[in-house]
């Protein structure tokens, strides 16, 4: 790993913004002969532009030129008040200057330089009170207590009595001035972070600069922000701008760094992070970011080093093994949201919480809560420009490519799995909880896996992976990942042995893609291993042999159906087929599962309303409830449903949406014999029916329509699963 961190540059041969011609321009005023006066250079620009690194380039060419030169580093953020700040300066200030033996004429050098600091800091008003700046050396509580007395007119009488014995301030800097001008090397005094300063220390910085200004072979490299500086001294000085100026003979503005040589040092720093293994539609996307967002975003090499440093620390905690467990474009976007807009991280980090009001409000309202999430994005969005711009870009990035979203809902198809994209419900946890385990299989593992289903060995070794909750979701996951890398021989054994076991289940219900019920299961590693099988072999002979394998129709014609309804219904693309490949697989399907509903032990069933799920999925909603009246028609048959589907759910305490007064399966209910029913039966049907009018109206509350039924039951009373809700 690169040890990101944010040092100066020492030496040019790092530099990689050419500013080593720009550093011997400065210099070279720096070290022009000024045999009067001091000199005064500043080195103006904005925080992370890289001041401090050009003085040191600076200061470098200083030495070059004169390696005896006596440079002092002066580092006034580091004294907490401004009367600290300018006792530290002198004292620095006099070990350059003054020489260190012990002759009269050194002692007197330094007698006039100590005796003009003692002057000055009394000149700058570091006393509390108005006798204090007249030079009586009062200070604090001792000085409000004597402020108002005559004893402290009496002193102050004194003090300036002894005060007219000693030179003034202009006489003790002309003398000191005279001394400074025998030096036989300039010193070079820099002084770094005025803009961190607060506006006090900041005025008491040029304060000092000014007094000290007409002292020859002193030369001084101010580094600060040109606007902030301005702004500090707004409150003591009429006209800041002016003073400025007045007191810094030159002012050199950091150059502006090219497009080119941004690209240059990001890439640079992006290299570190080891995205090169991204291929195909995320390395597009990869590129995107890089253009449209942390180009333009990043303007300054410390805010790079920043960014690309947090980057790399965070990375590991989504890698798992070799595994990165996020997009390398939406982990960039979002990341960048997190450091320069918190408060639009914040509010997507929420979208993902529980909703209140639960599955109610998610399943009933969903435009509703589409609405009130759009509305918090908009409210976070700041207003100004470039951020504004900038966020928008993150958040169309982080959409990009997913069609089954209004731009506010979530997203549970497998593309956006198997791509770890940040729009799939499963992988957003890990861009927001740096949690790489959630799909995690060590190499060995999966190794011994693929070699047990080439070898064709008992499929219970592998399959026990389904029978926990926790290790279900987590193998689920991690075939739905890397099914890809399967042959077709693995990939059909995989296929025929997860159709098989769901087929066993006695509870094959689902309620979303994050439920880890066994047809969740079943469904999401069908879908990774017929992705797989469809790139080698024609649609309908994919079904036809694992028709044969295994005669699975109920979770075989449920996972058909799913994906039918993805296609057709739903608009949404398809995971593992393409809508002419659907036709095919429904031309053998279709007449399967129906010969199958239509048989005399349909209803001994423990998946009757899965298969109901499935025809209607394969169907569509008008022709099933066709299908459906018409079965209707039939006492026999709707006696077996009422005893086993009605009866299951009134047991249950699952309510009924109710079909439409008038309706066939309505008017046949009504006018089934009693006889024909079991006690659950009876007590499900009068329940139905005492029940149907406040259930219509809960119904109508959430806005249930015949063509886009979105809750766990049918209009016309039938089992319905949604396949991937958009919350």
């Amino acid at each position: 790993m690169i040890d990101w961190n944010d040092n100066p540059l020492e030496d040019e041969e790092h530099d990689e913004l050419g500013r080593g011609p720009f550093a011997a321009l400065v210099a070279h005023a720096l070290l022009a002969e000024n045999k009067k006066r001091a000199t005064v250079v500043g080195l103006t620009g904005g925080w992370g532009t890289g001041k401090s690194t050009v003085a040191n380039f600076v200061i470098a060419r200083v030495l070059a030129t004169d390696p005896s030169i006596n440079v002092v580093r002066f580092e006034p953020w580091m004294v907490s008040t401004p009367e600290a700040l300018a006792r530290e300066f002198f004292k620095e200030l006099g070990k350059a200057v003054l020489p260190k033996d012990n002759s009269k004429e050194s002692r007197e050098k330094r007698a006039k330089f100590y005796r003009y600091t003692a002057l000055a800091l009394d000149a700058l008003a570091l006393t509390a009170d108005a006798t204090g700046s007249l030079g009586v050396p009062l200070a604090g509580a001792a000085g409000k207590a004597l402020r108002s007395s005559r004893k402290a007119m009496e002193i102050a009488v004194k003090g300036l009595a002894e005060q007219a014995q000693q030179p003034t301030l202009r006489e003790a800097r002309d003398s000191l001035s005279k001394t400074l001008v025998d030096l036989e090397k300039p010193v070079v005094v820099m002084i770094d972070d005025i803009d961190r300063l607060d506006c006090a220390e900041v005025r008491t910085v040029f304060q000092l600069i000014k007094a000290c200004a007409d002292f020859p072979n002193v030369r001084y490299l101010l580094l600060y922000d040109h606007d902030q500086v301005v702004f500090s001294l707004s409150d003591s000085v009429h006209d800041s701008n002016a003073f400025v100026e007045k007191i810094i003979g030159q002012a050199f503005h950091l150059p502006h760094t090219t497009i080119l040589q941004r690209q240059l040092t990001l890439t640079r720093f992006l290299e570190g992070l080891d995205l090169h293994s991204v291929e195909g539609n995320a390395k597009e996307r990869l590129h995107d970011v890089f253009l449209c967002i942390l180009l333009p975003g990043l303007k300054t090499v410390r805010q790079m080093k920043r960014y690309v440093g947090t980057v790399q620390s965070l990375l590991p905690g989504v890698t798992s093994g070799n595994i990165r467990n996020v997009d390398p474009a939406d982990f960039l976007a979002l990341e960048f949201l997190r450091q320069t807009v918190p408060t639009l991280y914040e509010v997507l980090r929420d979208e993902y919480s529980p909703v209140p009001g639960g599955i109610v409000q998610e399943y009933g309202f969903p435009e509703e809560l589409s609405r009130v999430r759009k509305a918090a994005r908009d409210a976070a969005t700041p207003p100004a420009e470039p951020l504004k711009t900038l966020s928008m870009e993150v958040l169309r990035l982080l959409q990009d490519n997913i069609t089954d979203t209004d731009g506010v809902g979530r997203t549970w198809g497998l593309p956006q799995h198997r791509d770890r994209r940040f729009a799939s419900i499963h992988w957003t946890h890990v861009y927001f909880g740096y949690d790489s385990g959630r799909a995690s299989m060590r190499e060995e593992e999966w190794l011994e896996l693929r070699r047990q289903l080439a070898d064709g060995e008992n499929g219970d070794k592998w399959l026990v992976f389904l029978d926990e909750e926790v290790s279900r979701t987590r193998f689920s996951n991690i075939v739905a990942d890397r099914a890809h890398e399967l042959s077709v021989v693995e990939a059909m054994a995989l296929l025929t042995g997860v159709l098989t076991w769901g087929e066993s289940q006695s509870n094959l219900r689902i309620s979303s893609w994050e439920d880890p019920r066994p047809l969740t299961v079943v469904r999401r590693i069908s879908a990774a291993c017929l992705s797989r099988l469809l790139k080698e072999e024609p649609a309908e002979d994919v079904i036809g042999e694992v028709w044969l394998c295994t005669k699975a129709l109920c979770c075989l014609s449920y996972v058909c159906a799913m994906e039918n309804n993805n296609i057709t219904v739903a608009h949404r693309g398809g995971e593992w087929c393409t809508r002419e490949q659907m036709e095919s697989v429904r031309n053998f399907i279709l007449p399967l599962l129906l010969k199958a509903c239509d048989s005399e032990d349909f209803f001994q069933s423990n998946h009757v309303e899965v298969y109901f799920d499935s025809l209607r999925g394969l169907l569509g909603p008008n022709e099933y409830s066709n299908w459906f009246e018409s079965r209707a028609k039939l006492p026999e048959w709707l006696a077996s449903y009422v005893n086993t589907v009605l009866a299951s759910r009134w047991r249950n305490n699952v309510g009924t949406v109710a079909a439409e007064p008038g309706s066939q399966y309505w008017i046949s209910l009504q006018a089934l014999d009693r006889t024909l029913l079991t006690q659950d039966g009876i007590a499900a049907r009068e329940h139905y029916f005492q029940n149907a009018a406040g259930i219509k109206m809960v119904a109508d509350d959430f806005k249930f329509e015949k063509q886009e039924a979105c809750s766990a039951e049918m209009v016309v009373g039938i089992g319905f699963e949604p396949t991937t809700p958009s919350v």
